[in-house]
Order: C-alpha cells, then sequence, then structure tokens
C-alpha cells in the first residue's frame, strides 16, 4: 500500500531517530467544491452547506466521485474523472449535489484513511486547521463518524502553518506544538453515535468507485 500515499522524512527526522511522514493525496477533493461553487447558482461556500444541510445522509442515493483533476495515486494513478451518478432529475436538486459532493469527498479521505490503516498506519490523533471544507459540520462528522475518532481543529491555514514552521529551527518541538494547541483550539468534531447510516452510504459510494475502477 506504501505506493499509494507518499512517503518522507519528517520535519523532526533524524538518523538516530528516523521519522517517516505519510502524506496521502486527493488531487480532486478541493477543485471539486471550488467547481460546484463556480457552476451552480450559489453566491458562497457557506450557502452551499446551508443547501446541504437539508439532504439527508447519504444524498438520497445521489453519488459523486470527486477524481475529476487528473490521475490519483492512492488509485493506483488511474484517472477515472468526476463521477455523478443516481441523479434523478424530477427529485433531485443542488442541494443533493453540495451534499453528494462533500461526503464523496469526506468518503474519499476515510478511503484512503484504510489504505494508509493497512499500510500499519493508526490514527489517535487528527487535527484540522479551520479552512476549507472543516468548516463544513457535514464535512467534518462524516470523516469523524466513519474513522472513529473526534477530529481537533484549530484556527490556522497551511500557510500560517508553513509559516510557523520556519521557526522550528531552535528545534523545541514540544514548545511549538504546546504554543499552538492552548492558544488555537477552536473545537473538536466528535463522532456521532448512530453511524449506520453512514457507514450504508460509504459503503454505496465505494461500490461505485469499484465499477468505476475495474471499468477504466
Amino acid at each position: 500500500e506504501s505506493t499509494r500515499v507518499n512517503n518522507f522524512a519528517h520535519v523532526n527526522y533524524t538518523k538516530s531517530s528516523p521519522k517517516i511522514g505519510k502524506l496521502l493525496n486527493i488531487n480532486g477533493a478541493g477543485i471539486q467544491y471550488r467547481w460546484l461553487l463556480n457552476n451552480l447558482d450559489v453566491s458562497s461556500y457557506e450557502d452551499m452547506n446551508t443547501l446541504a444541510t437539508e439532504i439527508p445522509v447519504g444524498s438520497d442515493g445521489v453519488c459523486l466521485l470527486p477524481f475529476g483533476n487528473g490521475a490519483e495515486r492512492m488509485l493506483n494513478n488511474k484517472e477515472i474523472g468526476t463521477r455523478l451518478v443516481n441523479v434523478n432529475l424530477n427529485n433531485h436538486n443542488k442541494g443533493h449535489l453540495c451534499r453528494a459532493a462533500l461526503e464523496g469527498i469526506a468518503f474519499s479521505f476515510f478511503y484512503g484513511m484504510e489504505i494508509l490503516k493497512s499500510d500499519g498506519i493508526k490514527a489517535s490523533v487528527i487535527r484540522a486547521g479551520n479552512d476549507n471544507l472543516f468548516r463544513s459540520e457535514i464535512f467534518a462528522n462524516t470523516v469523524a463518524t466513519l474513522i472513529g475518532q473526534e477530529i481537533e481543529i484549530y484556527n490556522t491555514t497551511g500557510a500560517i502553518g508553513a509559516a510557523r514552521a520556519a521557526n522550528l529551527h531552535k528545534g523545541d518541538f514540544k514548545a511549538f506544538g504546546k504554543a499552538i494547541m492552548d492558544n488555537d483550539h477552536v473545537m473538536t468534531f466528535m463522532p456521532l453515535k448512530d453511524k449506520t447510516p453512514y457507514v450504508k452510504a460509504y459503503k454505496t459510494w465505494k461500490k461505485e468507485l469499484e465499477l468505476a475502477l475495474n471499468n477504466n
């Protein structure tokens, strides 16, 4: 499974104590939601998130595979494109598209976590910046519930993190981490007690993904 993720020397890697990081890259995730924003009659991501909350878990059967940004390493470098299936033009609307997109991206994240798990990685703590998709409760709750782990949200972004990392030359990793956790924690998403509808929706999504991969 290691060929489906990126392995790299972590920032605290030393010869005496090697630390190898694993990077799960999903090319189509962010651009998928942005594409919907640009092509639906909505004014913001907040509007899209609101529309999505009006739709039940599983998007009434609508399923979206968010892989329309080129080959995906976790799919063994196959390029299957974005796929939208099970749409009923009489019953489904843009709210279904928004929810299906959020769920599809969350499901692809969980699919990647399954790959990491089979590669020997056990998630104990999951932390994310209060940015992009994690501002959607649907997305965050779906991920937290499927992986069965709480997700800690911090008031930071990738750009801020990169700037802070420039100070790591001092080598005090504990103080660096403590300062962030003490000052920037925003909230924690807990796994929902009833995970049945989420598991059912994920299995439907994964079946569609496997069909796409087998026919590619």
